[in-house]
C-alpha cells in the first residue's frame, strides 16, 4: 500500500510527518516482536537465558498468547490511533518496559554472564531511547489531527 509507505503527505509539516513515521515503525517493530514470539519464541527468550523447550506445554502457550496477543494490540494500537495517542503509547509502553528493567536491575541485580547482560542493557538502551523519542515528540506539539492509518492528501481515512 503506497500510502502507507509514504512519509510525507501533503500539508503535513517535518515534525507531524516524522511522529507519523516514528509510529508506524514503531507499530512494524511490535509486529516483528509477535511474529518471532508466535513462531520462534525459543529464539528470542535463548538471549536472555530463557529455556523456553524445558517449559510445560501449558507454559510455551502462556508466553506465546501473552507476548503475542500483547504485542499485536501495542502495534494495533499505535496504528488505529491519531498521532498524539500513538507517540503516547509507544512511551508508555517503552517507558514502562524500561521502568519495569531498573526494579529488575535493583531488586535481582544484572546478570552474571556476560552475553545476557550485553542483550538486556542493549534491550534497555534501546527502550530507553524510543520512551526519549516518544516524550520528545509529545512535547513538541502533536498534530492530535494527523492519524497514523492512511492519509491521503490532508484527509484522515480509517479503516
Amino acid at each position: 500500500n503506497p500510502v502507507l509507505i509514504s512519509v510525507r503527505v501533503v500539508g503535513m509539516s517535518k515534525m507531524a510527518s516524522f511522529r507519523l513515521w516514528y509510529c508506524r515503525m514503531l507499530s512494524l517493530v511490535f509486529f516483528g516482536i509477535a511474529s518471532i514470539m508466535l513462531l520462534n519464541p525459543a529464539f528470542n527468550m535463548s538471549q536472555d537465558g530463557i529455556d523456553f523447550a524445558g517449559m510445560g506445554v501449558g507454559g510455551r502457550a502462556e508466553v506465546r498468547a501473552y507476548y503475542f496477543g500483547s504485542a499485536v494490540t501495542i502495534g494495533v494500537a499505535i496504528l488505529s490511533s491519531d498521532t498524539l495517542t500513538g507517540v503516547r503509547t509507544i512511551a508508555t509502553v517503552l517507558g514502562g518496559f524500561a521502568a519495569a528493567r531498573v526494579y529488575g536491575y535493583v531488586a535481582d541485580g544484572v546478570d552474571h554472564d556476560p552475553q545476557f547482560r550485553a542483550h538486556q542493557h542493549g534491550v534497555f538502551f534501546f527502550e530507553t531511547l524510543g520512551t526519549a523519542v516518544a516524550l520528545a515528540l509529545l512535547l513538541s506539539g502533536a498534530d492530535p489531527t494527523s492519524s497514523v492509518g492512511t492519509e491521503v492528501a490532508g484527509k484522515t481515512k480509517r479503516g
